[in-house]
């Protein structure tokens, strides 16, 4: 059973997770009652989430890059000119 005096670990998720997880909690926010005790947990996971996006966007990590063929990636790496 989570602790619920811990923030909600999200870190370990990919942008395209967080940005999933994102949606669909908020989904679950609007369907919620205003005086429902699901908004708490639904709160902090958001709070979290949106601390880890706006984390990775201070550290210069971007989202999903795609190349032509359909390859998918957040590593630079993999599209830069460097051998």
């Amino acid at each position: 059973m989570p602790d619920p005096g811990r923030c909600p670990d999200v870190g370990g998720l990919t942008s395209g997770e967080l940005g999933r997880t994102g949606r669909e909690l908020r989904v679950s926010l609007d369907l919620a009652r205003p005086d429902s005790p699901a908004r708490g947990p639904i709160l902090a996971y958001l709070g979290a989430i949106d601390a880890e996006l706006a984390a990775r966007r201070s550290r210069g990590q971007r989202g999903i890059s795609l190349c032509s063929c359909g390859f998918g990636t957040d590593d630079p790496a993999w599209f830069s000119d460097a051998p």
